[in-house]
């Protein structure tokens, strides 16, 4: 989602070393974490997923980090 932002499920799931199932409990803790958002594209059931910049660029206004969020977030970094 660095790379390339508003990707649907099938795009995730065909570049991580994980069941669609994984990419699917992955992506609704980021999105409830407000690390993403997504869009539904046309009519149909397929959403695209972005990275949300705000909460990514910066800490909590407390100054601490979501550490249950962290490992989510990782597995979901392009793998390089």
């Amino acid at each position: 989602m660095f790379r390339r932002d508003g990707q649907t499920l099938t795009e995730l799931e065909q570049r991580l070393p994980m069941t669609r199932f994984g990419v699917m409990k992955h992506l609704k803790v980021l999105e409830q974490a407000g690390l993403i958002t997504t869009r539904r594209r046309g009519r149909g059931r397929e959403k695209l997923h972005f990275l949300n910049p705000v909460p990514i660029s910066g800490s909590s206004q407390d100054g601490s980090t979501n550490a249950a969020v962290l490992p989510t977030a990782t597995a979901l970094a392009p793998a390089t």
